[in-house]
């Protein structure tokens, strides 16, 4: 497993932890549960690319609908990355604040 599919399974991980059963708003949240267990199966299979449209769609909606801090987010998911960053050999982006 590549340091990023590391990252991106961590970051996974939580989501999972949070999402809420059901549906909300039109939203169904049991398919974006599903969405995101196929993507932890699938991750040595699928483009990591896709797989973090998909995440990124997940934590979207849930900032959306009030379930998600994208601030709490932001820090929650930055070590998980940075340490992959660290292991490949790239520059840790500068932070930016918003």
């Amino acid at each position: 497993m590549t340091p990023v599919q590391k990252a991106t399974l961590q970051t996974i991980e939580g989501l999972l932890d949070i999402i809420p059963p059901g549906e909300h708003q039109g939203i169904s949240y049991d398919s974006m549960r599903a969405l995101l267990e196929t993507a932890v199966k699938e991750i040595d299979v699928m483009p990591i690319d896709k797989i973090s449209r998909w995440v990124g769609y997940a934590q979207g909606v849930l900032i959306a609908h009030g379930v998600l801090d994208v601030i709490e987010e932001r820090n929650r998911t930055r070590p998980f990355f940075h340490e992959a960053y660290r292991e490949t050999g790239l520059a840790i982006p500068p932070t930016r604040e918003f």
